[in-house]
């Protein structure tokens, strides 16, 4: 029989796939939040959410209460940074769940993945919506038909 910690390993085909597809997608998670900054920075503080950021320092020598108001660029990261968080991280949940339960193959998560980077590159560029809506269309039916096969394993081991 498997056990879950023959399927948590590198020999695991599926596991690899979702674990290099998890650390690249937090990779550009993290690009974003970067990203973020350096456009607050650059602006010479423009974006800043918090009020206590208004307190004079290195990053902002002289801040303006201005600086608390919406900075286009730093809410498209925010925007982009938002929608990774609402559709990654059920990703990563799914994910794992479908490489433990053995729901199938290795493409459905490598799939999601590299749309979610052409996503990201659609966004980023400031593509027309229909642009960004088919491509997410597409990620989360992935997404979708993983949480599918996932259920149908549970629910015939359930019915077992």
């Amino acid at each position: 029989p498997t056990t879950m910690s023959s399927l948590l390993t590198t020999e695991n085909p599926v596991f690899v796939s979702y674990a290099l597809c998890v650390t690249v997608l937090s990779i550009k998670m993290s690009f974003i939040a970067w990203n973020t900054v350096y456009h607050m920075v650059n602006s010479g503080g423009k974006g800043i959410r918090n009020p206590e950021d208004l307190i004079a320092g290195p990053c902002n020598p002289e801040p303006h209460p201005d600086d608390l108001k919406p900075y286009p660029p730093t809410e498209r990261q925010r925007r982009m940074m938002g929608h990774d968080l609402e559709n990654n991280v059920p990703f990563f949940a799914v994910g794992l769940i479908y490489v433990l339960v053995q729901a199938g193959p290795e493409w459905p998560i490598q799939s999601y993945t590299a749309t979610k980077l052409f996503h990201h590159l659609v966004y980023w560029t400031g593509q027309r919506h229909e642009m960004r809506a088919t491509v997410w269309t597409v990620t989360n039916s992935v997404f979708l038909y993983m949480c599918y096969l996932v259920l149908k394993v549970l629910l015939e081991k359930r019915g077992e």
